[in-house]
């Protein structure tokens, strides 16, 4: 039994996650747990007092307009005029309101992309929704599959780009895909969490969609917590068109009032930061460091039989393919100090015997550095004692790190990214 609460055979990702949250160094969760620039840090630390305490005066929208506003600027995206959009505090919740206004408009049956995070099945099962699985690399490159695959559902759900595999597809794949959405009379849903880390900001996916298909009922999916690294202060937000806004809208009313405006302006004022260094320097700081630990962590794993499975990907987790069953590896490394999720679950349509596990990115370089010697060090040990190692560690209380690492007695997710030991 686990922080979790339940045994591994038992355990969702976000499950895996949550053990994680206790361990020596977690690469578990994809969320942004990177640092702020110093200098922007400096910048904005003045202005938190006043974003706390003196905005009760304002009105709501006048936030949400600024804060959706600078992140569409970066995105490089254009909602259309007669679009709403509905803010919740995390991409789970959009999802589930999602989830809850597909059936509201009629929805019964969901084309969904496998493999991907699989709270997205189970949030779309909980709303009593049947899924057709849609294999990732057949749906893209073969249009008969897609057609077949499709043919007696009601919407399509994507997520663009894919997590984990980072599977982004170019305009004209994506504007074939809303071709036969509008032709079958499907809903369509995609959810951009992972957008910044991407070639997405180059072309507006919105005007794509509504210049092709104007009266296409669709969602799209935006999350800010896989890019600021905000302590879990976080916005999801959905963009509805067509016959979905309104049972989007009832969705979110039912479950809340409104998003913090602190959060909205906290956020907003990172969002035009980054807006200003992708102008001077060409990308996002946080790309900057997902691309380091990328490449700090594929030297770290030369010579080790595991596979880097998305090469191409720019997103802030990476996709490898070990030796051996991936849920008995991970369970070995969490049993010492090392947390990363298994690639099972996320096939959520058949979710036994994957090879592939997860690594989170987005942290501190400094961080990143010690979590990634250890995970590959422990990676190198299992190869050698084969199944052997498998045992669980004599020593009682905190886990034993590789290489003789210190434990990291810093708080957690400092700027500098490091976290204590529970």
């Amino acid at each position: 039994m686990t922080r979790s609460g339940l045994p591994m055979d038992q355990r969702t990702l976000t499950d895996w996650q949550l053990t994680g949250l206790d361990n020596a160094f977690s690469l578990a969760d994809g969320h942004a747990h990177h640092g702020v620039p110093a200098d922007l840090l400096q910048a904005v630390a003045p202005r938190l007092p006043n974003m706390l305490f003196g905005i009760e005066s304002l009105p709501q929208s006048a936030f949400e307009r600024a804060f959706s506003s600078a992140f569409y600027d970066l995105a490089g995206q254009a909602p259309p005029p007669d679009a709403e959009l509905a803010f919740h505090f995390s991409a789970s919740v959009s999802t589930d309101c999602t989830a809850r206004a597909l059936v509201d408009a009629g929805v019964r049956r969901v084309g969904l992309v496998t493999p991907t995070f699989d709270n997205i099945p189970l949030l779309l099962r909980r709303a009593r929704l049947e899924l057709v699985p849609l294999r990732e690399a057949a749906f893209w490159a073969d249009a008969a599959y897609r057609r077949e695959r499709l043919r007696d559902c009601q919407a399509l759900f994507l997520v663009v780009p894919n997590n984990p595999t980072g599977f982004e597809p170019d305009e004209p794949a994506f504007l074939d895909v809303v071709e036969l959405a509008a032709e079958y009379r499907l809903a369509l849903v995609v959810d951009f969490s992972f957008r910044f880390y991407s070639r997405l900001h180059t072309w507006d996916q919105y005007g794509a969609v509504v210049r092709s298909q104007p009266a296409l009922d669709a969602v799209f999916l935006e999350d800010t917590g896989k890019t600021w690294p905000t302590a879990e202060l976080k916005v999801g937000f959905s963009c509805a068109l067509g016959r979905l806004r309104e049972p989007l809208r009832n969705a979110t009313r039912e479950v809340l009032l409104n998003v913090s405006p602190f959060t909205l302006c906290l956020l907003t004022e990172l969002i035009k930061a980054d807006l200003k260094q992708r102008l001077a320097l060409g990308e996002p700081h946080a790309c900057e460091v997902v691309a380091e630990n990328r490449r700090q962590l594929r030297l770290l794993l030369d010579g080790l039989a595991v596979e880097v499975v998305s090469r191409d990907s720019l997103i802030s987790v990476e996709w490898l393919r070990l030796p051996t069953g991936a849920a008995a590896t991970c369970a070995w490394l969490e049993e010492r100090g090392v947390s990363i999720l298994p690639g099972d679950l996320f096939s959520w349509d058949r979710p036994s015997g994957d090879r592939h596990v997860r690594v989170a990115l987005a942290r501190s370089p400094a961080y990143f550095k010690q979590a990634a010697t250890s995970l590959v060090t422990l990676l190198a040990e299992r190869a050698r004692k084969g199944e052997a190692g498998s045992s669980r560690p004599e020593r009682e209380g905190p886990p034993q790190l590789a290489s003789g690492m210190a434990q990291l007695d810093a708080p957690r997710w400092t700027s500098s990214g490091m976290r204590p030991i529970r």
